[in-house]
This record gives structure tokens, sequence and C-alpha cells, in this order.
């Protein structure tokens, strides 16, 4: 598997299990070992992989067909992207050009807890490494019918486990899709988020626009990289990323409206 640029990220499978013993931020220490844990064990792994030599998975992310940049986003800013985004429970989350599906996966896991997100990428081994990281997911957590309450720093947890059964239809879905993000409806969709090169956003941009002109409360979120046409109706800096939002005001500001 060719993972230049997205060693390190182990998933959300321990946010999870949290959820369904009734916590959500308690035990953080003890989940940042776990997963630093893994991440070790993850990184030993792939030692012998072919993205040993950067320069070579460069070469062969420039000769493929990839919209998006070769790395995935710093957790911090993915976290300050779903903040901007008002996150609710009932939102549909799209990210194109998803990589290991991290900004997903993320949104999926408390204390955000979005109930759909659908992951694109064209990239068959990214699109693996995520189907493989929402495998991790424990099964009663996509039938979990509500997140318990944040506990906060300092506060004394009362949790208990939840009760699920895992009968029916989920109430939570995660989708891994393999396809070219150019082609991939979005009529469902209620926040899109992109990392995307700057060509990409302009080859998708029209659709884009014409989305947020039809649903007023759709949400735009670009990673490093701005719509040309729009401006931006919320900005910030995290680390060395620029996070864009892009709303239906977004629109009428920049006198796309017609």
């Amino acid at each position: 598997m060719s993972m230049y640029g997205y060693r390190g990220y182990t998933g959300i499978d321990e946010k999870c299990r949290q959820a369904l013993t009734g916590e959500t931020s308690t035990n953080i220490s003890q989940i940042k070992n776990k997963q630093s844990n893994k991440s070790q064990n993850n990184n030993n792994d792939e030692s012998d992989d072919e993205d040993e030599n950067p320069l070579a998975q460069l070469c062969h992310w420039i000769e493929g067909d990839s919209l998006a940049p070769p790395c995935g986003s710093e957790i911090e800013a993915i976290h300050a992207m779903l903040e901007m985004a008002n996150l609710k429970e009932l939102d549909v989350l799209y990210d194109l050009g998803c990589g290991d599906g991290r900004v997903c996966l993320e949104a999926f896991a408390p204390p955000f807890g979005v109930r759909k997100c659908v992951g694109v990428d064209i990239e068959e081994d990214l699109i693996a490494r995520f189907d493989e990281l929402i495998t991790e997911i424990p099964k009663e957590y996509f039938f979990l019918d509500s997140l318990p309450p944040v506990i906060k720093s300092g506060e004394k947890s009362t949790a208990s486990t939840v009760s699920t059964t895992c009968h029916g239809d989920p109430v939570r879905v995660i989708q891994a899709v393999h396809a070219d993000l150019r082609n991939v409806e979005l009529d469902e969709a209620t926040v899109i988020c992109m990392y995307l090169l700057p060509e990409a956003l302009a080859i998708i941009e029209d659709k884009l626009v014409m989305l947020l002109k039809a649903n007023k409360g759709l949400r735009l979120l670009c990673n490093s990289w701005r719509l040309s046409s729009l401006e931006a109706s919320d900005s910030v800096q995290v680390l060395n990323a620029s996070i864009y939002l892009y709303t239906h005001e977004s629109v009428h500001l920049s006198g796309r409206d017609s």
C-alpha cells in the first residue's frame, strides 16, 4: 500500500468505544497513548512498504489522476474545519478527495457524531485504507441513537455502558467511495469538505456555486486553497493551513446570484 503522506493516522475506534461506555472526553490521555502505540505499530508494519521511498511515491502521485495533495490534513486543522461547519448530528457530510478518510472519520466520531459521512477518492490504496479504518469501528456504534454528553475537563464522569441493539438498519453510516469526484452527485450533502488543489477546485467550482444557490443550509469548507469566484463567509488560520467557509451568503456577496 502506497501511503506516502498519510502515515500516523489510526482512526476513531477508541473514541467510538468510549462513547459506548457513556463517555466522550474522559481518559483522553489513555486514548492518546493507545493511539500512539497503534500508530507506532502501523508504521512498523509498513516499514518495508514502497513509501519508504517518498520520491517514488511523489512521482506516482504526479503521474496519477489525483486532484488532491499527496498528504492528509493535520487533525487540528480537521477539527477547526468541522467546528467552523457548526455540525449537527443529522448533517450529511461529503469529503471530496478524502484520502484515508480522516475528515469523515473525525466527523463521524464523538464529539461531532455526524450520522452520515461519505468520502470520495480516486486512489484505490487510500480508499482501501479508509475501508480498513471503518471496519475497526465497533459495530454497536453504528446503532447508537444519541451520543453521551461531553464531560468537560475536571468534571466527574458518571459513565455507564450504553445499551444498543444491532438489529435493523444502522442509525449511522460512513462510506468510502472509489470514484472521480467530478462525477459524484452531491444533492444530499449539507456539508462538503475539500482539501483540493486550485486546478481541481476550478473544475468543480461552477457546480459548487449551483449547489449553494439551491441549498441555503449548505456549507462548503476548503482547506488551504479557496474558491476563486466566491467570497468566503468566514476563515481561520490553523497551524500552516487556512480554512475557508462558503455559504449561501457567499453567493450573494460575490454577485453570483443570477
